[in-house]
């Protein structure tokens, strides 16, 4: 890509300047349905300028807001230039620009006008919307850097308008703009197309389902068609090589699975309103994925959080908690015919992908999920849910340092959990991604990480693990990450709590640990702790100079935590933790 860009080809392809004059396009509305009237208190706060980036609570900022601010510091990235000559880091951790230039703002306006046909929700829609497209000329300035945001963006462009389609403010003046932004964001996403092939991960499902939106809901544009056939061919290979055949997605990360859920469901409904069905391995692709994160989560929607979490929700439809999933599983259900849940607000995702769920008889939860393709095995035991991260083998570049960590969710909250992700480029704060084995519920010798990060998402070797028992109420499995010394964590499930045994034998002296992440100190109080030698413990509260003890419920913010650290010194140990599932 340097070199592309260094050379102006990307820039041919794509250059900067006016928006063009293509019509309006033959806009296909997506079919959606009125609904029943439930307040919405976020579009009152978007009325006042005040917006949830990455699901925090409400942040007052403006209406319109500055698309180049940067919310996680408040710097101002705006720049005239064309995107290929913006450096990628100058901006701190560009993600916080990006992120009002989503549109997520469009969902819950264009589901509030749905419940009301209130045309106040159109006139904001259309003040954001025209102010965006004033403030962002084609290919010109930072929002335009990521073909992925891009896409994420047009998809929310085409809801909104689907969503606003018999409002009498909806002028075909402002129909053409947004035929113009499908037309931008399709030669933008063509421009460096190979460069979202080759991640190997989201960036290929979110751009190939924007050059499907261009194509298949704008029919009138130039290259609609071609476009239109090239996505879908494009998006059968994706998904066939980067989910699993347990639907297992390719970046080792809860969130991203959804991310790409959410993807698949969007070019679903397209298919459907287009004439044009996804292909076969699309489907089947939506359908094991589906599955996948059925088998993550308990019936509330809360799943073991794994890998990285940007604190990316693409298509927000529903409402719910950043941190429930029932409505991209109940989506994916009524599209792809995977694991069904309980009825409920959540299914208010797929209705406003234009599908009316039919009744069906949930899926239960299994007391055993053993996803061996994505190296994961969850067990389930009254309201806990205990999941074992266990990779035996690696397709794509492992996210974190996190072999053999283990979360336990009881009840309403995590006793142990993964705590998340602060940011992936925050100046001065090195740890602030949290993807190192130090920042995970893990045994480590001399706290060094199993693998060596060889750049900022990069890791090598990459670093299996060896399943040696795998029972409903026991799980074992080991890894050979640390020169020297072999690790082995055996999981005990029973009723009222769950033992685990962590062994290490080694050719030479060194510091071995265990470490437990949790939101609460209590939690951890509650955990006893004993070893074959010797014991020191250690306790971190939020930590902000190290990262330890660190909880990051949402990206770019970092809320209190604890973490507890027992070590000794020796060649041999073995350390037992137990942890009650009965809290007092």
């Amino acid at each position: 890509m340097a070199a592309e860009s260094k050379l102006g080809l990307i820039e041919r392809r794509c250059p900067a300047g006016r928006w063009p004059d293509v019509g309006e396009g033959g806009f296909r509305a997506l079919g959606l349905p009125s609904l029943g009237l439930v307040h919405e208190p976020e579009v009152w706060e978007i009325r006042r300028g005040c917006f949830r980036p990455f699901a925090w609570s409400s942040r007052a900022l403006a209406l319109p807001p500055s698309w180049s601010v940067n919310v996680l510091t408040g710097a101002d990235a705006g720049s005239p230039l064309h995107w290929t000559k913006l450096p990628d880091f100058a901006a701190g951790d560009i993600k916080g620009v990006w992120e009002l230039s989503r549109w997520a703002w469009a969902y819950p306006l264009g589901r509030a006008y749905l419940r009301t046909r209130d045309e106040r929700m159109t006139e904001t829609f259309l003040v954001l919307a025209g102010d965006w497209l004033d403030r962002n000329p084609p290919n010109v300035g930072p929002n335009w850097k990521c073909g992925q945001e891009a896409s994420i963006r047009l998809m929310a462009a085409a809801w909104a308008l689907s969503a606003f389609d018999r409002s009498p403010l909806v002028t075909p003046a402002f129909r053409a703009r947004l035929a113009s932004l499908a037309s931008v964001t399709a030669q933008r996403v063509e421009a460096h197309l190979s460069y979202a092939l080759s991640q190997d991960n989201n960036h290929a499902i979110s751009e190939l389902v924007g050059l499907l939106v261009a194509g298949a809901l704008w029919p009138g544009l130039p290259g609609a068609d071609a476009r239109r056939e090239k996505a879908r061919r494009l998006l059968a290979m994706a998904c066939d090589r980067l989910f699993a055949p347990d639907g297992s997605f390719s970046q080792h990360s809860s969130n991203y699975h959804r991310v790409a859920l959410d993807g698949l469901c969007f070019a679903a409904a397209v298919a459907k309103v287009s004439g044009h069905p996804l292909p076969a391995a699309v489907a089947s692709a939506g359908r094991r994925g589906g599955d996948f994160l059925h088998g993550l989560s308990d019936p509330a929607g809360r799943v073991a959080r794994y890998g990285a979490d940007d604190g990316a929700r693409i298509l927000p439809l529903a409402l719910a908690d950043y941190g429930d999933y029932r409505p991209t599983l109940a989506a994916c259900a009524a599209l792809f015919g995977s694991a069904p849940v309980p009825e409920g607000p959540h299914q208010d995702q797929a209705r406003l992908l234009g599908v009316d769920p039919e009744p069906s008889v949930p899926k239960a939860w299994p007391r055993a999920s053993d996803l061996r393709d994505g190296g994961l095995h969850i067990r389930r035991v009254g309201d806990a849910l205990v999941s074992l991260r266990c990779p035996t083998q690696f397709r794509f570049r492992p996210s974190h340092a996190d072999q053999l960590h283990l979360s336990v969710l009881q009840g309403d909250d995590f006793a142990v959990d993964d705590p998340g992700t602060l940011s992936y480029n925050l100046p001065g704060v090195p740890w602030a991604d949290l993807a190192a084995a130090r920042f995970h519920n893990v045994p480590l010798v001399d706290d060094a990480d199993p693998m060596e990060r060889a750049s900022r998402f990069l890791w090598l070797p990459w670093t299996t693990c060896r399943l040696e028992a795998c029972e409903e109420g026991r799980l074992v499995a080991s890894h050979a990450g640390f020169k020297g010394f072999i690790v082995r964590r055996e999981v005990a499930i029973t009723a009222g709590q769950v033992i685990v045994t962590d062994t290490f034998e080694g050719d030479r002296e060194a510091d071995l640990s265990v470490r437990w992440n949790s939101p609460r100190k209590a939690d951890l109080q509650r955990l006893r702790i004993t070893a074959s030698g010797s014991l020191a413990e250690e306790w971190h509260g939020s930590d902000h100079k190290t990262g330890l003890g660190v909880n990051c419920l949402r990206y770019g913010s970092a809320g209190p935590g604890w973490l507890r650290v027992a070590r000794l010194r020796a060649r041999r140990a073995e350390f037992v933790t137990i942890l009650p599932l009965a809290r007092p």
